[in-house]
């Protein structure tokens, strides 16, 4: 199952689905109880500040990228810093 969230890419409005799993996780990695409308508010929230963040309103696969920047957020920071250093060859 998947939850969606709506998102502003520049002037466009997007829809992101994350797994429910990673979406619950990444509620309670920001405080809040999964499933709830102010997790939906705070995981949605977040997501935007990723996006917004990256200040690239062309991005594309924004669902896919945002998945990836969650699921790097909730991993244990080692295991995050190792894949990083993998994925980049640095």
């Amino acid at each position: 199952m998947q939850t969606r969230y709506h998102v502003q890419r520049g002037d466009t409005r997007t829809t992101v689905s994350l797994d429910k799993t990673l979406s619950a996780l990444l509620a309670l990695k920001i405080g809040h109880d999964p499933e709830t409308t102010d997790a939906h508010a705070a995981v949605r929230q977040w997501l935007q500040a990723r996006l917004d963040d990256q200040a690239d309103p062309d991005r594309r696969s924004v669902s896919q990228w945002l998945t990836q920047e969650s699921i790097l957020f909730v991993t244990d920071k080692k295991l995050s810093e190792k894949y990083l250093i993998w994925l980049t060859g640095i």
